[in-house]
């Protein structure tokens, strides 16, 4: 399993179609799945290859490992299954992560597989599996392809459907107008949809690639989910979709052309140029201030209630720019690359607060509490004290006014043969200024973890 992904792909086509200057915003911006997605990856080629091989038992691939590679040279990507990979790939690529097929994984692929074959036999046609098809006809761009989990081809019509192994709940349809009333006329306008926009690519590429003819007369888009039991399918005559075709070839025209830049919610969440854009940062900010006065007139100009409620709706949005500009920030810091504030002082990535402190041994632990003779229910609070908390025992407490100091609830001792047994993680980085005493982190200390969340507004003004 190999692929390069084409710059207007399906899978973002709902955000090229509406930031047309996303693509040229995400140039040269390395594009790193996440665990989630590759899980994803994992079921789909998991489902693939039960779909092909029928009679295969699905309980074999509980254990297996997908192991997620990258060519420099080629920049392509990739997954292969543990045994091949170590047979005669592991000395050309760079491994990026594995995913272990899980009992719950296993039981989502079948439900998707159930569902697939089912259509399948009630529909009849030709099942078609992993297809990839050609995109670049709307697109414009050359060899562009995209990859369609199922195709069902029937003399007059087509079935697309794809599987999302996700907990977010996807349509196979789009809102275009919601019902609405005509002011001039009173008339009734009601509730208009139309495809969704990626499952509409893998369409328009199958009838392009399967419809030599021009007989398809329908075209069903489904959608299954089924870590939470949802299917959603949209239906359209060949002619409607056609009209999404040209709308969608005007947009990659725009994209080239004449780029706009339209940040919202769902448009930023994926794009990779997220935290570092200006567009989305001078609406995150208009946003905060809009409605509230000049800051030196010393009058405060209280929102009206709709103006309230439009502010109120960006919510997400702004919260979603500030977590996107912070992570953003500690990407540049942990690959070396200068983020400097308005007044010159530049941040650095330091040690964040210590990791808790965990026992390497509960068993060991506890007999060395026991052999301290600490009472049972000073040692459990429904599970083994902590190490901080064992340290406080071993602490003389200061007396009550005109009594004579206790001993140390743990002696001293004890609490010195603890030490071997108590375990404690790494601080995770965390994002200061230069002038902070604390030292600054390189990139060869191999730091990984989040950063620990700071105050972005803070961190913009320095505060």
């Amino acid at each position: 399993m190999s692929k390069k992904h084409a710059r207007l792909s399906p899978s973002s086509a709902d955000r090229w179609t509406s930031c047309t200057a996303s693509p040229a915003a995400q140039d040269g911006i390395p594009n790193e799945n996440s665990d989630a997605s590759r899980a994803g990856t994992t079921c789909h080629q998991v489902q693939e290859e039960l779909l092909l091989n029928p009679d295969r038992d699905p309980q074999v691939y509980l254990g297996a490992r997908l192991v997620f590679w990258s060519h420099p040279e080629s920049d392509s990507k990739g997954g292969t299954w543990n045994e091949e990979f170590h047979a005669g790939m592991a000395a050309e690529v760079q491994v990026e992560a594995e995913v272990e097929v899980t009992q719950e994984m296993i039981d989502a692929v079948v439900s998707a597989v159930t569902f697939i074959r089912e259509q399948h036999q009630l529909l009849d046609g030709e099942l078609l599996v992993e297809q990839r098809v050609p995109i670049g006809q709307f697109t414009g761009e050359e060899d562009a392809y995209g990859s369609a989990d199922v195709i069902l081809l029937g003399s007059d019509w087509l079935h697309v459907m794809d599987s999302k192994f996700g907990r977010k709940r996807v349509h196979a349809s789009k809102v275009i107008r919601h019902e609405s009333v005509d002011f001039i006329t009173g008339e009734i306008l009601p509730l208009l949809l139309g495809p969704n926009l990626q499952m509409a690519s893998y369409a328009l590429g199958a009838v392009h690639a399967h419809d030599v003819f021009g007989e398809v007369k329908t075209v069903t888009m489904t959608i299954v989910q089924p870590f939470i039991g949802h299917t959603d399918s949209f239906t359209c005559t060949i002619d409607e979709l056609r009209e999404v075709e040209k709308f969608m070839t005007a947009k990659a025209e725009e994209t080239r052309t004449a780029p706009r830049f339209v940040p919202e919610y769902d448009n930023c969440f994926f794009c990779r140029a997220k935290g570092n854009c200006y567009a989305q940062t001078s609406k995150a900010l208009g946003t905060v201030f809009d409605g509230f006065g000049e800051a030196d007139s010393g009058i405060l100009r209280r929102s009206d209630p709709l103006k309230l409620g439009s502010q109120y709706a960006l919510v997400p949005f702004v919260q979603q720019w500030a977590k996107d500009v912070e992570e953003a920030t500690y990407r540049a810091l942990q690959n070396g690359e200068p983020v400097v504030r308005n007044d010159g002082v530049p941040y650095k990535l330091v040690p964040g607060r210590a990791a808790k402190r965990t026992w390497r041994d509960e068993e060991a632990a506890a007999a060395v509490l026991h052999a301290a003779r600490i009472p049972r229910d000073r040692m459990y609070l429904f599970q083994l004290i902590s190490p901080a908390m064992a340290e406080a025992m071993s602490k003389q407490k200061r007396p009550p006014k005109g009594q004579p100091p206790q001993p140390a609830e743990l002696p001293p001792s004890k609490w010195k043969d603890l030490q071997p047994l108590i375990a404690q993680g790494e601080p995770a980085p965390q994002i200061a200024l230069a002038t902070d005493p604390r030292p600054a982190l390189c990139k060869a200390d191999g730091f990984e973890d989040a950063p620990t969340p700071i105050d972005p507004m803070a961190a913009l003004f320095g505060e």
